[in-house]
């Protein structure tokens, strides 16, 4: 009863709404994983509420009665609620059957990966507030969450691009919507995801009667998603076009393989999101993470290059589609972002010994991550230390070059100073001193654009100090907007840092310079987190303990 009572005190509506809703969803489908629903066990509920004659309660019933989609229960439940007292009920719920909905949008992105559509609402005589169902189409188009938000139509979108602006959240955009095409999509998304075990967050399933309710007070008539058809023919086409453009040259693996890892992924694009040419971060993790490791087959070392496969394949789609440089980017890394997981997968669908798998992996992983720092050594000993204001460094540029590498100092020093820090500033000046003295034919002798070698420059210390990428303070994209650029700067960054790694010391036989000079104070304490992190893996693998579960045992 307190929490009915705290929800009636609240500011918005919503608070009880919600509550109500989530109360019947708990009731129609406990312990049912596929949210059926169990008849009578609403009727249970109600009668609970009806034999108590309580503001609460009250409250309660006449919630439900509004938004039951059952009308001989709505009469009994609005005769109750009249044959009692009369409690001081707000304002907004003695008018709830009055409730409409007035308009509809849906915020998209450019990828895909689902929409959300937000539905506006007022509650007579003064509330207002939108309901948003989110609708996922990397697993069939199926509504996949949905929750009410306590703003008017304005207020909500105003909140949904804050919220993009926060996250990061590249190429989304808000599209009117009809009221019936909108009743139409969720409806069909609805269908589906009650079909399948539930997607679960703060407000879903909860909300879903909620959502039944919404729905019932758009009108009827609207068209929903409909997705293009690919047929086989379409889909050996897109094949056959892959492997005759330059992007299925030279192959990792031989062709006949090679045609069944893309031929495995067109039919999952086509099967979980109606198109075969979707790429996203997030249908990159579902096919590496759940499809590829089940359905291909073949030895250890032909398996383990599906991923180069279908990388060359995603980065195919996107080119024909002209999908924005940044987005290309952020999937393309998604690949190697879940290679692990899609090699460890592939492991246990072969039987082979996991323990000894990730023993394994977890060394190569400390490999990578000392060959990224110059060494087992220099990784082992990483001190973090602030790296100070420090001019470049002209003495080890050849006269030659220095017009060049004036400017992309120039460049790289106002990129650092608008997206990164003093600290990066600093590193940028070591690494292009470094490339300058290490080798300067590659990187500052050739005709290139002297924007793009200093994104690279940044680029790579951001990435080297963990500050540049998915998940980190800067996105790629920001990056290359700062500078103007269309297309990303990774092959720069290779070239680069491989200039810089070839500068030695005066001294004979001398080991290529440590890119350790480069770290920040902050991404040198990343990095260590990261190596504590994978020793610790390490350690428990060799154990035989579960490293997605370092407490068992």
């Amino acid at each position: 009863m307190r929490t009915i009572r705290d929800a009636l005190a609240a500011e918005h509506p919503i608070a009880l709404l919600g509550l109500v809703s989530t109360m019947l969803e708990i009731a129609t489908t406990a312990g049912d994983t596929l949210g059926e629903r169990h008849p009578d066990a609403d009727t249970e509920l109600v009668h609970s509420f009806a034999d108590v004659d309580r503001l609460e309660t009250t409250a309660a019933l006449r919630v439900i009665a509004a938004i039951t989609g059952d009308d001989q229960l709505r009469v009994e439940l609005n005769a109750e609620v009249a044959r009692r007292r009369p409690y001081p009920l707000p304002s907004w719920l003695e008018h709830l059957d009055a409730a409409e909905a007035t308009a509809a949008i849906e915020w998209v992105h450019v990828q895909g990966d689902g929409d959300d559509i937000v539905i506006a609402l007022d509650l007579p005589p003064s509330q207002s507030f939108t309901f948003v169902a989110y609708v996922d189409h990397n697993l069939h188009t199926l509504v996949k969450d949905a929750f009410a938000l306590p703003f008017d139509l304005e207020g909500s979108l105003a909140a949904f691009r804050q919220a993009a602006a926060h996250d990061g959240s590249p190429g989304a955009e808000f599209r009117p919507l009809d009221l019936a095409t909108a009743r139409a999509r969720i409806e069909g998304a609805l269908a589906l995801a009650e079909a399948l075990p539930a997607y679960e967050s703060e407000t879903w399933p909860g909300f879903r009667p909620l959502l039944r309710w919404v729905l019932r007070l758009l009108p009827e008539g609207g068209t929903g998603y409909v997705h293009a058809t690919w047929t086989e023919e379409q889909q050996e086409d897109l094949v056959d076009r892959f492997f005759t453009s330059p992007y299925a040259e030279n192959l990792p693996a031989p062709e006949w393989f090679a045609r069944t890892v893309v031929r495995s992924a067109a039919t999952f694009g086509v099967e979980h999101g109606g198109d075969a040419m979707r790429w996203t971060p997030v249908t990159v993790e579902i096919i590496m993470t759940t499809w590829l490791p089940d359905v291909l087959s073949g030895g250890p070392m032909l398996l383990a290059q599906a991923p180069d496969v279908l990388q060359r394949f995603v980065e195919f789609c996107h080119a024909e589609r002209d999908l924005p440089g940044p987005l290309r980017q952020e999937t393309v890394e998604a690949i190697d972002l879940w290679r692990p997981v899609y090699e460890a997968r592939r492991k246990q669908v072969m039987h082979e010994d996991m323990e000894q798998f990730l023993v394994e992996h977890w060394r190569q992983q400390l490999e990578i991550l000392a060959e990224e720092v110059g060494g087992q050594h220099v990784l082992d000993t990483l001190q973090p230390i602030s790296l100070p204001d420090e001019p470049f460094d002209w003495s080890v540029v050849a006269p030659e070059d220095r017009d060049v590498v004036a400017t992309v100092v120039e460049l790289a020093d106002a990129g650092c100073e608008a997206l990164l820090d003093v600290e990066h500033r600093t590193a940028c000046r070591r690494l292009i001193a470094l490339a300058a003295a290490g080798d300067p034919r590659t990187v500052f002798r050739r005709k290139r654009d002297p924007k793009r070698l200093a994104a690279g420059a940044v680029l790579a210390v951001g990435r080297l100090n963990r500050s540049i990428g998915a998940g980190q303070p800067v996105m790629v994209r920001e990056l290359t907007e700062h500078f103007g650029l269309k297309t990303g700067v990774r092959d720069l960054e290779r070239t680069i840092l491989g200039a810089a790694t070839a500068a030695r010391d005066p001294s004979a036989d001398a080991p290529p310079t440590s890119l350790a000079v480069l770290l920040t104070k902050i991404g040198c304490q990343r990095i260590v987190g990261e190596r504590e992190d994978l020793l610790t893996r390490l350690v428990q693998a060799e154990d035989g303990i579960d490293w997605g579960n370092p407490g068992a045992s």
